[in-house]
């Protein structure tokens, strides 16, 4: 049966335009995705706004393109062939093809996007935003693979909360969990790309970093405790308590091992190190920092632990509750 000029459709979605304005530019595989999230599902319109997720989709309809000299070919079908194939008079065979692709492409991406959601969310603290230990176990994996490869000075921090109970116990525990946030904010804040922050448990972190210098790398640990130390001393925290706002004087002590090559694969006995270092920096009165190698001092007395963790427990004034900082005592 001829076909006539009205039961002719034209290749909507894969003929190049003619026009070269730069509004036309986009690939005929482009256009066909855009055309596509007009009417998409929610789920494949939020992953595709994720630009690295977009170049995957359409990594993935790149060998459509060899198809598309073809489907220009035979992009006329009959009104008859056309309801057969359940297209519609404004369709073709080549437009039907495309969209199964596309929508194939969506949902292979819609379904990586929730599985890397779901492995991160496995290493990542609910509450902080840091990673968890399990996050942790893979840094300190790879951390330790390349200084042992290198010999890199690798160093392992401990830091722990001074006096954390009595937040939880004097001010209520939705008080004691802005805490833990912003010290991790402030914590994470110092630390370098290379470096990696995670939540260790309750009140205590754990940071591990390479350094530089001799006596492996001694001398750039204890930079790297001075600002640990120095960020969280710096302004007091506002923290909103069941007795309304208060602004509290948090601290931490720090505890640091170093790696050894020996080691490689153990990271439990440089983890131990660290916290027996911590256990040092506390004997020494908290709000300070004990690296291994140093010398252990006599444990210090402590008669008020209150007045040594919140120095000042004051109500915020009326007139400054909206100030994001407020001036230190």
């Amino acid at each position: 049966m001829k076909q006539t000029e009205k039961e002719k459709a034209p290749l909507v979605s894969l003929v190049p335009h003619k026009d070269t304005s730069p509004s036309s530019v986009e690939s005929p595989i482009e256009r066909g995705l855009r055309l596509y999230l007009q009417t998409a599902p929610e789920d494949h319109q939020k992953v595709l706004q994720d630009k690295h997720v977009r170049a995957k989709v359409l990594s993935r309809l790149e060998e459509f393109k060899a198809l598309i000299p073809l489907l220009e070919r035979v992009s006329e079908v009959t009104e008859t062939e056309a309801k057969r194939l359940g297209l519609t008079e404004a369709e073709t065979l080549g437009d039907s093809l495309l969209k199964d692709r596309i929508i194939s492409a969506c949902q292979m991406a819609a379904l990586e996007a929730e599985n890397e959601t779901l492995r991160l969310q496995t290493k990542t603290d609910a509450l902080t935003g840091i990673a968890n230990r399990r996050g942790y176990k893979e840094e300190v994996e790879r951390a330790m693979e390349l200084s042992a490869r290198t010999g890199l000075p690798l160093w392992c921090f401990m830091i722990d909360i001074d006096h954390f109970h009595h937040v939880n116990n004097d001010y209520g525990h939705d008080a004691g969990d802005q805490v833990l946030k912003e010290v991790a904010e402030r914590l994470a804040k110092q630390t370098r790309r290379s470096d990696s922050i995670a939540r260790f448990g309750g009140e205590e972190f754990i940071l591990i970093s390479h350094t530089e210098g001799e006596n492996g790398g001694i001398e750039g640990a204890r930079v790297i405790s001075r600002r640990l130390l120095e960020t969280i001393n710096s302004r007091p925290f506002v923290i909103q308590t069941n007795q309304g706002l208060k602004k509290l004087k948090i601290t931490i002590s720090v505890g640091g091992s170093r790696f050894y090559v020996e080691e490689a694969g153990q990271e439990k006995l440089m983890q131990g190190r660290a916290d027996r270092s911590l256990y040092a920096a506390k004997n020494k009165g908290r709000n300070g920092a004990f690296l291994e190698g140093e010398p252990v001092e006599n444990e210090d007395n402590e008669e008020d632990i209150r007045r040594s963790m919140i120095v000042m427990a004051e109500p915020v004034p009326e007139s400054k509750r909206n100030l994001a900082i407020l001036r230190s005592s």
